[in-house]
């Protein structure tokens, strides 16, 4: 995929093909529940054709679902080392329009590579007031790999990932984070998918943990 030339048609087409992959996700067989920890429930998902585990996690937090998305997704270039032990740059490419945008993150890969997260990320609300970011990456053809912040720099292969944040009594909101993604863009082809998924899944609720701590844990649990 080449988002470069998207006109609007064919971004609104993208911006539709994601939020159908999330539900898809979302409504998937064979989601293997983990123990719930603090509050946060967690599941993964080996997918039937082999490609890397997909991983989710739920929690509710005490804050409105504006607010998380704004931290989370409008703010990120100024909040993300707030909520992330690892990510040291975040910023837009450029905007694509229709509430796309190319955007790029780079974390701190300590013993191996730096990772850089480059990817489609659209954003919508729903009529209920659900805040979605909905993101797809893409490959060095399409973006190259950027050198200017990082002694040596990996492109991950984000598959997909998205955050659901639905309002909540309270204030509160329900965030869900579903991630399909190799981190390394070759992890898979090293491990076993079984354990480089369960490695992903614990750093996405350590994630989570680390909201908890900033916005409180909100009243009403996901179900």
């Amino acid at each position: 995929m080449n988002p470069h030339p998207l006109k609007p048609g064919e971004l609104l087409a993208l911006r539709q093909e994601l939020l159908d992959r999330h539900r898809r996700w979302q409504q998937a067989h064979g989601w293997i529940r983990k123990p719930t920890q603090a509050g946060i429930q967690s599941a993964i998902l080996h997918p039937a054709d082999g490609t890397i585990s997909v991983v989710q996690a739920q929690s509710a937090l005490a804050c409105t679902a504006d607010q998380l998305f704004d931290y989370l997704v409008t703010d990120i270039d100024r909040t993300c080392r707030e909520w992330n032990d690892v990510m040291i740059y975040s910023g837009v490419i450029r905007e694509l329009g229709e509430g796309c945008e190319l955007s790029r993150i780079i974390s701190e890969g300590r013993l191996l590579a730096d990772r850089e997260d480059v990817f489609v990320r659209c954003k919508l609300r729903l009529e209920d007031g659900t805040r979605l970011e909905l993101s797809q990456g893409v490959g060095v053809a399409v973006e190259p790999v950027y050198t200017g912040i990082s002694r040596y720099t990996q492109r991950s292969l984000m598959h997909f990932a998205s955050k659901e944040i639905r309002p909540l009594p309270g204030p509160a909101c329900h965030y869900q984070t579903i991630w399909h993604y190799d981190p390394a863009g070759w992890l898979s082809r090293l491990l076993p998918r079984k354990l480089l998924g369960n490695f992903i899944l614990k750093n996405l609720i350590h994630e989570h943990q680390k909201l908890a701590g900033i916005f409180g844990r909100g009243a009403e649990q996901a179900e």
